[in-house]
């Protein structure tokens, strides 16, 4: 495969994610929302626990995939570092 048609493969422009880019936070911001680490939203996106796409190098997280994780987490394991900041409201 070429350069060229590797590239237009794995370049999204912010026109293709259209209107939907706001629907979208970056790893960090879902890290605080969830009360855990950046490293933890990656698991969590690897697993298929959360939505993501790969904008370029970096991650970006379906905003209600964040809250349905939440709303159906098991209590079981370690608790997180901090408490959820999701806004039930938005």
């Amino acid at each position: 495969m070429s350069q060229t048609m590797r590239k237009s493969k794995t370049h999204r422009s912010s026109d293709e994610l259209g209107s939907d880019l706001n629907q979208f936070v970056t790893t960090t911001e879902a890290a605080e929302l969830l009360g855990v680490l950046r490293t933890s939203v990656n698991h969590l996106i690897y697993d298929g626990r959360i939505q993501g796409k790969k904008f370029g190098r970096d991650w970006l997280v379906f905003r209600p995939s964040i809250q349905t994780y939440v709303e159906n987490k098991s209590s079981k394991g370690r608790p997180s570092t901090k408490a959820p900041k999701l806004n039930k409201h938005k």
